[in-house]
């Protein structure tokens, strides 16, 4: 009998090993008559499957079984399951939009470009990191701050938020280690951290930044570097305390720098003080304070060391010296320096002031005292100059005449520390004065412009200057006179010679 191949069917010569037709293998081919048992088998097996299909159809409906009816529609319990669960997918498809799309690089940026806009200190709290970390309030205000003041490296354009990060190194985006919402991936703002130093000396300054302490970063005989710190606009305000109370300073620093350091100058060192006594006035005591607080500085000294103190200025060396002629205040002396020269001459521009005001009054009391002949209204002589003046009144009235007014008086300050000098009423100084007047020296006469020239003896009385004595200018050689306005009120002559005639007369 034939073999058959079982691929395609064809005859195959007993003994082949291969199908002459398709090239199939002969153990993959089968004897005719094996391939009819085979077909047979699977025909009978498809009718045993027909036949007992329709055993069980007969028996079914011989025991009374229905066939399968149509599907009942579904319950309004049903429907609203189903409409939530559509519901929430659609919700969670929004949802991981809305995410990927507010987590995204370039809206966080525009955030942070927002936020610099308003100066929007908590939104900016939220944004940035620095060195992977949160910032503080305080920093997150400075920085606000800092954009509030259009600083030049922080390039803020809300058409262009991007610049700001593209522009400078203050600023750059990174992914962050924590998911947003534990699902999105998340950017933040990273900050360049800023240093600055305090230039001191002194190791037990302490300075805070808008009211926070930061950390130390370094620290050498001459500087204090903090950070690091965010960029932003602060109030640095450093303090130490001294003999000399607690001295602070309030300075305002911008940390906003590509180098990230800054520097502030905390002046406060010893100080050397080299005082100069540059009269050879008597007195009795010269005290010194600083802000309130004595100093002691030995004259005799040719150097003093005080402090640690400020040296910006902002303190003043004030010098009290109690004298004869009373308490004088000197110029105060600026502390801006680690070396100061305090010059000590109480004989300056204060009581030259002081003895013209004094003298001025008592030139306008002189020339009044003449034309009315009467000394009781005159406050800014001695009991001697008036009991002289009344003497020449009674004897000498002929001779003692005005009638006009005062208009200037000039005084010489030039020899005056030098004409200082002593008598049994105490020291005095010899002052050069002239008395420039309009009006007439005798009885009759026309009144013309001219000058009475005296050398007084003043010393300090009362709160005042008074002329103790009063001569003429003979005795002196003075030749340049300070000039100072007299009252110009016009002196009637009241106490002639001519007065007292015509008085007679009338008895």
């Amino acid at each position: 009998m034939s073999d058959f191949c079982k691929e395609c069917g064809n005859p195959i010569s007993e003994g082949a090993m291969f199908c002459k037709n398709c090239g199939a293998k002969v153990n993959k081919i089968l004897s005719e008559s094996e391939s009819q048992k085979e077909q047979a088998a699977t025909n009978n097996q498809a009718e045993s499957q027909v036949s007992t299909s329709q055993d069980k159809s007969e028996d079914s409906t011989q025991y009374g079984q229905e066939t399968p009816k149509e599907k009942k529609p579904l319950s309004k319990k049903q429907k609203l399951i189903f409409s939530l669960a559509g519901v929430l997918a659609i919700a969670g498809i929004g949802f991981y939009i809305w995410g990927n799309s507010y987590y995204a690089e370039e809206k966080v940026v525009e955030r942070f470009v927002e936020a610099l806009v308003e100066e929007d200190a908590d939104e900016l709290h939220s944004l940035v990191r620095m060195n992977g970390n949160e910032i503080s309030e305080e920093e997150a205000k400075a920085l606000a701050q800092l954009a509030g003041e259009n600083h030049r490296n922080v390039n803020i354009n809300e058409n262009r938020p991007e610049r700001v990060i593209s522009d400078g190194t203050l600023f750059s985006v990174e992914e962050a280690d924590e998911k947003g919402m534990l699902v999105f991936t998340q950017y933040i703002i990273e900050l360049e951290p800023q240093y600055v130093s305090i230039n001191s000396d002194l190791e037990d300054v302490q300075t805070t930044f808008n009211g926070k302490e930061f950390d130390i970063s370094e620290q050498t005989s001459y500087s204090i570097e903090y950070g690091p710190i965010a960029p932003g606009a602060y109030e640095a305000i450093s303090k130490i305390s001294t003999d000399f109370g607690d001295l602070e300073k309030e300075q305002t620093v911008v940390l906003a720098d590509y180098y990230n350091s800054s520097s502030l100058e905390f002046d406060v060192s010893e100080v050397t003080i080299y005082p100069n006594l540059e009269t050879n006035l008597p007195y009795d005591e010269i005290t010194f304070t600083i802000d309130g607080q004595p100093v002691e500085i030995d004259l005799t000294e040719y150097s003093v060391d005080i402090g640690p103190i400020l040296t910006d200025g902002s303190l003043t060396l004030d010098t009290n010296v109690e004298t004869p002629w009373g308490a004088m205040e000197m110029d105060p002396v600026a502390i801006d320096d680690r070396f100061v020269d305090v010059n000590i001459d109480f004989f300056n521009d204060t009581i030259k002031e002081d003895m013209a005001d004094s003298v001025v009054q008592f030139a306008e009391e002189y020339i009044a005292a003449i034309a009315n002949h009467d000394t009781s209204n005159m406050e800014y002589v001695s009991d001697y100059v008036k009991e002289d003046m009344e003497f020449d009144f009674e004897y000498f009235s002929d001779e003692l005449y005005f009638e006009g007014s005062l208009d200037e008086v000039g005084i010489s300050f030039a020899d005056l520390e030098e004409m200082y000098t002593y008598s049994d009423d105490g020291p005095y100084f010899e002052v050069p004065v002239e008395l420039y007047v309009t009006g007439a020296l005798e009885e009759g006469a026309d009144q013309e412009e001219g000058a009475l020239p005296l050398l007084l003896e003043i010393r300090y009385q009362d709160d005042k200057w008074i002329a103790e004595r009063l001569y003429d200018s003979s005795y002196t050689t003075a030749t340049e006179f300070q000039l100072y306005d007299g009252s110009g009120e016009v002196y009637e002559a009241s106490g002639s010679s001519s007065d007292d005639a015509d008085d007679e007369e009338d008895e």
